[in-house]
């Protein structure tokens, strides 16, 4: 089966990715009562677990899928840093570090009772990556494209990336001419001229294309100004239960259809498609053949609660029972 050889050759291939590393923290618990200070539900820890989350997840997914990836990013000297060093270690992802000042690392976490997730708290401190700071380790970071297939920016908009520093990535890209794979944040649309491909969902990219002058409520005419006025390859829309559609310059769109699965938890889905449409980069693969198995490792972290790494092998077997149906 041709997607098969194409799981097995991610490991060829050498990822960066660079953007706002994030702890995702889980409480799991049960609630059987209703506070008595306020109407809340009390929830009774029964464990709590640590993952990567934001360019961390990505990275993750990237190496859950036996290719080479590195994480270029910031995170603070305290326990949350070392906790994401450590799990980094333990899933197989290099880190190179950003210069980070004496910002904390940013925490989510998740309070989870019987399936339903009961609230969220962030711990986090927004504050700019300065230009003048990056362009310090310029030559290092040339260094680290030429060693990788592929540059897969992944924003969450904690302050890593700017104007300024998206700029600063992408004229790296173009003079070591390595493809840029978006996985993109709303306020920075304008600035993701020259990349190769981006990955917003259907909410992402009509907010995000406003700041494009283009408010248009058509997606094809929004995707079509998306690529002449951002000078893009591509852009790969995901639209949640209704699958996921690509728009490639000079090519008509093509959509699949969602997995057919129950959603548990969103959280993670956007990275595991951003991962990999940059491996199909690397590898110059096909857009058209990359997705289809972007869809369905998208279809398995949404049935799974919490942030989830798919595996090649979970990927190479759901790919057998897709195909044997």
């Amino acid at each position: 089966m041709d997607e098969i050889k194409l799981i097995d050759s991610f490991t060829s291939a050498r990822v960066l990715v660079a953007g706002d590393l994030i702890l995702d923290r889980y409480v799991w618990g049960e609630v059987s009562r209703i506070s008595p200070e306020a109407p809340v539900p009390v929830v009774r820890v029964k464990k709590r677990s640590d993952t990567l989350g934001g360019a961390g997840n990505t990275a993750q997914a990237i190496a859950a899928l036996n290719a080479s990836v590195t994480v270029a990013g910031r995170l603070g000297k305290d326990l949350a840093g070392g906790r994401v060093k450590e799990l980094f270690q333990r899933r197989g992802v290099d880190f190179y570090p950003l210069p980070n000042g004496e910002l904390s690392t940013t925490v989510k976490s998740r309070i989870i009772a019987e399936s339903q997730h009961v609230v969220r708290v962030d711990e986090e401190v927004r504050k700019p990556l300065e230009l003048k700071t990056l362009q310090k380790k310029e030559k290092e970071i040339k260094k680290l494209l030429g060693e990788h297939d592929v540059l897969l920016l992944s924003d969450y908009g904690k302050g890593i990336f700017s104007a300024d520093t998206l700029n600063f990535w992408l004229k790296l890209s173009r003079e070591t001419q390595t493809p840029v794979v978006v996985d993109p944040h709303i306020d920075h649309f304008p600035f993701y001229k020259t990349a190769t491909l981006i990955t917003p969902n259907e909410k992402e990219m009509r907010e995000g294309m406003k700041r494009v002058q283009a408010n248009d409520q058509s997606l094809d005419i929004l995707a079509e100004k998306g690529l002449e006025k951002l000078d893009l390859q591509a852009v790969l829309v995901t639209q949640g239960e209704a699958g996921m559609t690509l728009f490639e310059k000079g090519e008509d769109s093509y959509h699949i259809d969602t997995e057919a699965r129950e959603v548990f938890d969103v959280t993670g889905a956007g990275d595991t498609v951003a991962a990999i449409v940059a491996l199909g980069e690397a590898l110059s693969t096909k857009r058209r053949r990359i997705i289809e198995l972007a869809n369905i490792a998208a279809g398995l972290v949404v049935a799974q609660m919490g942030t989830t790494a798919i595996t090649a092998e979970q990927l190479k077997e759901n790919v057998q029972n897709t195909g044997s149906e």
